[in-house]
């Protein structure tokens, strides 16, 4: 799991949309559940990954955001085929929750 303390500072704050959007564009395709939602080889091209925040909420824990993500997904890795690799657009709805003591964050695919 990854940390991300500094959002709690900027919550309920103009700033924490956007800081999210940049720190969730700077995470691994492999840190996400994305291989719950993979339609062929599971294995995601990492620049094309987008989000989306479609809501929050605030527990006394927890911040906790639902996600878009649209993404590529690579349809075809085997290289005897002799064709190159097709890339295949997908999307999926994630939640978010954001561990208030700590900063640790994961995801769920909805």
């Amino acid at each position: 799991m990854k940390k991300l303390p500094d959002l709690l500072k900027l919550w309920n704050t103009a700033e924490f949309e956007a800081k999210l959007l940049q720190a969730l564009k700077q995470l691994e395709a492999n840190q996400l559940p994305l291989k719950q939602v993979a339609s062929y080889s599971g294995h995601f091209v990492q620049d094309t990954l987008q989000f989306s925040i479609l809501s929050k909420q605030e527990t006394d824990e927890q911040l906790i955001l639902k996600l878009g993500v649209f993404y590529q997904e690579i349809s075809n890795l085997c290289p005897c085929s002799g064709d190159d690799p097709e890339t295949m657009q997908g999307h999926c709805e994630m939640q978010m929750r954001l561990d208030k003591a700590d900063g640790l964050i994961d995801f769920t695919i909805l």
